[in-house]
């Protein structure tokens, strides 16, 4: 029984086939018949399989490769503003930059939230520190792993994404007219409630007593003129 001569040859289709399984969904077949018959993949990206072809008794082909790589994930969360100071957060906050690190530390993404406070990165399987920086005229309250408010550790799994990486964020003092409970307000210039009845109060009090003192002035001078 005679050989195929070329690997070109060999793939026509006939009744006897060979084919590869399907890839999982969290990997990805690369694309099919790209660089040397030696070191491609051989499997359609679609469905993972092989084209047909024929083997002869006893004859032995290892060329025939499927290429799959881990399929993407994602990071997404939010930064909220903590309106009430109850600690959670109330309201979006737009345009806060976040930093993804690598196992290593070493920056590998930036990107910022949109106007509803998310954000979102695909990246490849592994495991990462989302960081965030304050907005201007923000301070920390915490974030969904406590400890450091501003970094969350985060693991990313092939095909899968890593949500509700929040967080939580809020005014410095002064930037806004919101107070604690229980705490007063910053004091207001101006008069005092008051000061109209103080002031009115004290004037009587001194125009009491000057006309007191003129009348027992008068009342000596009359006496030294009578002789009393």
């Amino acid at each position: 029984m005679a050989t195929t001569s070329s690997r070109a040859s060999s793939r026509a289709p006939t009744a006897s086939s060979s084919t590869r399984p399907r890839c999982r969904p969290a990997t990805a077949s690369t694309t099919a018949n790209s660089g040397s018959d030696a070191t491609d993949s051989d499997a359609n990206s679609l469905d993972g399989k092989t084209i047909q072809t024929v083997l002869d008794s006893g004859e032995s082909d290892r060329s025939w490769d499927a290429g799959i790589v881990a399929n993407p994930g994602a990071i997404t969360g939010t930064v909220l503003e903590d309106l009430d100071h109850d600690g959670t957060g109330d309201t979006p906050i737009a345009g806060v930059t976040v930093v993804l690190k690598d196992a290593s530390g070493a920056p590998i993404a930036t990107t910022t939230t949109d106007a509803t406070g998310n954000y979102s990165r695909n990246v490849p399987a592994g495991n990462y520190t989302v960081e965030q920086t304050n907005a201007p005229g923000y301070t920390d309250v915490s974030d969904i792993d406590g400890g450091n408010p501003n970094s969350i550790a985060v693991t990313v799994t092939p095909g899968a994404t890593n949500s509700g990486n929040d967080f939580v964020d809020e005014r410095l003092a002064g930037r806004h007219h919101r107070h604690r409970a229980g705490r007063p307000g910053p004091r207001r210039h101006g008069r005092h409630p008051d000061r109209r009845r103080h002031g009115c109060s004290e004037r009587r009090q001194r125009r009491s007593y000057r006309q007191h003192h003129h009348r027992r002035q008068r009342q000596l001078q009359l006496r030294e003129r009578t002789g009393r």
